[in-house]
């Protein structure tokens, strides 16, 4: 969730409404705060570089090298173990294509697939 200045009342009442809401509601909600679902739902900008029924690959705004994509499902998932079987399969499917074409069109010498599951924490590098 996007980090916003409320206070200690109002962040104790939104944790309330949280623990009374169902699975569905909650899902709702996470979906609502997630910034990769607003980017799915046309609501951000992004620069698309494949898309089918069940994921979305652009171009990252702020790449770690040139080239660099994230692949996602259009549905939104919290962890890796809720995504079903058959929508890993066609996410590493679409990765590996994905892959391939970097390798040639960008003459790239090697490619990193790295999954994210759950809430990534980007690591700094040390000063």
């Amino acid at each position: 969730m996007a980090e916003q200045n409320i206070s200690a009342e109002q962040l104790k009442a939104l944790q309330e409404k949280i623990k009374q809401m169902s699975p569905e509601e909650l899902k709702e909600f996470q979906k609502k705060q997630c910034i990769f679902c607003q980017i799915i739902a046309g609501k951000v900008q992004s620069r698309k570089v494949y898309e089918d029924d069940i994921v979305v690959a652009l171009l990252d705004i702020n790449p770690a090298n040139p080239g660099h994509i994230l692949l996602m499902t259009k549905e939104h998932y919290s962890i890796m173990p809720q995504v079903p079987d058959d929508e890993i399969a066609h996410v590493f499917m679409v990765s590996k294509s994905l892959s391939n074409s970097m390798l040639r069109s960008i003459d790239a010498q090697g490619t990193n697939i790295i999954v994210a599951n759950g809430e990534a924490l980007m690591l700094k590098e040390q000063t």
